[in-house]
Formats: C-alpha cells, structure tokens, sequence
C-alpha cells in the first residue's frame, strides 16, 4: 500500500502489517508520520517537540571547531 506525504505529496509506502498509531517516516522530506486510518490510509505529520530541535541542534554543533567556547 501507498499513501502520500501530507508534508511534501511523496508516495509513502505502507506495510499491510502497520496499525493505525504506528509511526513511520517519509524518505523524501524525513518527516514523521502517523498513521491515523488504514482503510483508506491516510497520514498526518508528527510535529517536533522542542526538546527533538534541540537536540538536533546540539548534534549538529558537536565537533564544529568553529564554535568552539574556548577564546
């Protein structure tokens, strides 16, 4: 099964054996979706939380020797 990306419209493949609740993402946007009805399947993205940015961000700035805190 199929269903499209409410994020950016990609076709999104869907596993016979996901449920509705299950997660899944979408490999063209890497959004996080949800799965909220299977029968048709229809999408919904999961929004950030704060705390997944920072994370992210803080990932993204570990071995930056240009932002380096040492003066």
């Amino acid at each position: 099964m199929r269903a499209k990306c409410p994020e950016c419209n990609f076709d999104v493949p869907v596993d016979f054996n996901n449920e509705e609740g299950d997660s899944i993402w979408c490999d063209h946007c890497d959004a996080t979706l949800k799965i909220v009805s299977m029968d048709p399947v229809r999408l919904k993205v999961i929004e950030k939380s704060e705390d997944d940015v920072t994370e992210e961000y803080l990932d993204e700035q570990d071995g930056d020797e240009e932002n380096s805190w040492d003066d």
